[in-house]
């Protein structure tokens, strides 16, 4: 490892993720010192930030080549076979860290993150995170990756434990954040907006909670299309055994749009300004949010329909069956995002 000032402040622009900064300054190092495995190991890390994953493998397996006796290197490689999706490479390559340094607590912590998703190896994995809060307790990833490989099995109450631990120690930890706020669910959808809208604003970038508040706002237009399918068919029911529209039919009606909007203000007044911003470009710009927006305004548009327009009821006998062909092609586009 050189001396060298300039090493030093790659090291800085590392830590604070400044990765084209930090790329081009240890480019320009590494021609003077082409051999030095710590300047690849830091170059591999501000390509993985870049998302450069080949670059940063190169880096790694430079890393390796030139200090195989270190950890460091297999550990990096490892981390970014993991984000290239080939699991079980990945973990063989964190169980070599782990048997070169079996007393440090990054080569547990990875070769659990690693092995959640490798073949056959979440017991290892739970093993291997358990070890590294043994080792660091006081660590906040340690205690995270408990809370993923739990996660994973699906043993919540750990999870939940690992990461209010991992807040304790970190509070502003977005992974964490995230991850508890998906264990919470979705049924308050301001709670769940406000836990994302914390992870996003220690992490702008967490594409996990970007995703997961474009969900949430999934679940919203799918709450107005139920009011609006509930509306429909009570109507529809109504209007057919009353022979058209009536004061009952009128007040269903009412109550749908009433209801709609004191529920859309009051949920937007709870939710953060922030996450209201990311939302509404998302659900201009997002496909599948657009096609659940048509659905749900067809399906308040029918109701409406049957509930105040003269022989509506008749219309709606029409429209039953292309909007049962639309739910349908929802369901199964709902059903596809899910599987990828």
């Amino acid at each position: 490892m050189t001396s060298d000032p300039s090493a030093t402040r790659a090291e800085q622009l590392v830590e604070l993720r400044r990765w084209p900064e930090a790329e081009s300054l240890l480019r320009d190092l590494l021609t003077v010192t082409p051999d030095d495995a710590h300047l690849h190991g830091l170059l591999a890390q501000a390509l993985l930030g870049r998302g450069d994953l080949s670059g940063a493998l190169a880096a790694g397996n430079r890393v390796v080549a030139l200090e195989p006796g270190d950890e460091w290197g297999h550990r990096i490689c490892a981390l970014v076979l993991d984000r290239m999706g080939r699991h079980d490479e990945a973990a063989a390559a964190a169980g070599q860290a782990v048997r070169l340094a079996p007393l440090e607590w990054r080569t547990h912590q990875a070769y659990a993150v690693t092995a959640i998703d490798a073949r056959g190896q979440l017991p290892e994995a739970r093993r291997a995170a358990v070890r590294a809060v043994e080792l660091a307790p006081n660590e906040p990833e340690a205690h995270f990756t408990v809370g993923l490989v739990a996660h994973a099995q699906s043993d919540h109450e750990l999870a939940r434990t690992a990461y209010q631990r991992t807040l304790a120690l970190a509070p502003n930890h977005p992974q964490a954040l995230n991850n508890l706020t998906v264990l919470d669910g979705h049924r308050d959808l301001a709670r769940a907006a406000r836990g994302y809208g914390s992870s996003l604003r220690e992490s702008p970038g967490l594409t996990i909670a970007q995703d997961n508040v474009a969900g949430l706002a999934a679940v919203f237009v799918r709450r107005i299309y139920y009011a609006g399918l509930v509306a429909f068919l009570v109507g529809f029911a109504v209007a057919r055994g009353s022979g058209g529209v009536t004061s009952w039919t009128v007040a269903i009606a009412v109550l749908l749009v009433a209801g709609t909007a004191a529920y859309t203000v009051r949920l937007g007044r709870a939710v953060p300004l922030g996450v209201r911003r990311f939302v509404l470009v998302r659900m201009r710009s997002d496909a599948y949010l657009i096609a659940n927006q048509l659905l749900a305004a067809a399906m308040v548009v029918g109701a409406l329909i049957v509930c105040v327009v003269p022989h509506g009821d008749e219309l709606a006998g029409v429209l039953l069956r292309p909007i049962g062909l639309a739910n349908v092609a929802m369901f199964a586009w709902s059903a596809a995002r899910r599987a990828a």
